[in-house]
């Protein structure tokens, strides 16, 4: 078993969707920019590097789960290529231990852009990079699959929506306020609204293999 080469590893992750969790950073970054009176660029980049490896490791983990328990071979409805998950399994490009693999690379490397970032403003930061990556596994991870219990969008609505914009908030100013929170509001309705959308023409399969929208 070996990792896939980087250009399939890379579409595995489904880049399309990355701006989800990068605007979100670049937005808690301005407004806490904004209130310090400064940027810290090097904490802006690493925030960057952690949020989107974190995402990136939730899709690739979300296809593998999907493969598990039938959901993409069962989607006859999909848009392609903004549903259904990549496919990248199900079309023979990468085999489910190598997605598995992946994904744990991904994890790992996204552990490591936060420890970075600790060392850079402190251990607090870890609080909003452990409940994002949380967040993030637990929409997929069998026995527990928030994705099954209705609590899909909102989990993924504060992974990637409300905790990356008060967390890069919190890295420029070192805490958060009431605006900050505010401010994070629509982002996340907006990230929800995403899913959503592309939860519509899954709705079949996902039926069939327990998923279902909150």
């Amino acid at each position: 078993m070996r990792l896939p080469g980087p250009g399939l590893a890379f579409g595995a992750t489904r880049p399309r969707f990355l701006a989800a969790s990068l605007l979100p950073v670049l937005i808690g970054s301005a407004w806490g920019a904004r209130i310090a009176g400064r940027l810290d660029l090097p904490a802006l980049l690493l925030a960057v590097l952690a949020t989107l490896l974190v995402h990136a490791a939730s899709n690739v983990y979300n296809d593998v789960t999907d493969e598990e328990l039938g959901t993409d071979r069962a989607n006859t409805t999909r848009i392609a290529p903004f549903t259904g998950g990549s496919r990248f399994i199900q079309d023979g490009l990468i085999g489910l231990p190598e997605m598995r693999l992946l994904a744990g690379i991904l994890a790992l490397l996204a552990a490591g852009a936060g420890a970075a970032l600790a060392l850079r403003a402190g251990p607090g930061v870890l609080a909003f990079g452990v409940a994002g990556g949380l967040l993030g596994l637990t929409y997929s991870l069998p026995g527990l699959r928030l994705s099954g219990l209705g609590l899909g969008e909102a989990a993924i609505a504060t992974a990637f929506g409300i905790l990356p914009v008060t967390g890069a908030a919190w890295l420029q100013t070192g805490s958060v306020d009431a605006q900050a929170v505010l401010l994070a509001v629509p982002v996340s309705s907006w990230v929800a609204a995403i899913i959503l959308a592309n939860e519509i023409p899954d709705a079949p399969s996902d039926a069939v293999t327990g998923k279902r929208v909150t």
